[in-house]
């Protein structure tokens, strides 16, 4: 099978600022991450690495500046409308549903214009992404019975799912234990290439 593969989104964050009950944690933050690439934001607790995730995703306000994808400025979006896909720390998975189920959890139409309109779209498009991280054959488990590297592939391959050009990833491999974390990183990196999608990935493990 052939997987839909979109060149990736072109990230720019331009002044943007934000914080807490009045305490700015971000300010006057410029980046720009190109099309297909991949970026590490590497600093320790506290340091304001996973607002920044948090703010392009849009689930945290943006006090100041703009951020763009592909040059349209999506800030003043909601999150289900940025076309973003979010990989969270702990893969927050769906235990009473399948691994098709939680992968095609994200594609039910928000508007008239969604792709992935019939039964049959969202359907084809899940087993294209189970088949682009390996797990087409478990398509019918329940999270509980598989690994934690392969229940992060199933949150990965659920962000890429709605067709995303723009990945975010946050510390997605801390609850991992060190053997697998390092196969499971490289895993994910090599699946990220082969998608062609951008990702932003923040993270206090320098490795």
């Amino acid at each position: 099978m052939t997987v839909d593969r979109r060149p990736g989104g072109v990230l720019e964050l331009r002044g943007v600022a934000g914080g807490y009950g009045g305490a700015t944690v971000v300010r006057d933050l410029d980046l720009t991450v190109g099309s297909g690439e991949a970026l590490a934001v590497l600093g320790a607790s506290g340091s304001g690495k996973t607002t920044v995730l948090r703010m392009i995703a849009g689930l945290h306000p943006v006090s100041a500046g703009r951020i763009l994808v592909d040059g349209r400025r999506v800030d003043p979006l909601p999150a289900q409308h940025r076309g973003i896909g979010l990989v969270p720390q702990q893969g927050a998975l769906f235990p009473h549903l399948s691994v098709a189920k939680n992968v095609g959890f994200g594609l039910v139409p928000v508007d008239p214009l969604a792709r992935w309109r019939s039964r049959r779209e969202r359907a084809a498009r899940v087993r294209e992404v189970l088949d682009l991280v390996g797990l087409a054959d478990r398509a019918d488990d329940r999270p509980s019975r598989l690994s934690g590297g392969q229940q992060q592939r199933v949150a990965l391959a659920r962000a890429l799912a709605p067709g995303s050009g723009l990945i975010l990833l946050d510390e997605p491999f801390s609850a991992l234990d060190a053997a697998l974390r390092g196969r499971v990183r490289a895993e994910v990196s090599a699946l990220l290439a082969e998608s062609g999608a951008t990702s932003v990935l923040v993270t206090h493990d320098r490795a």
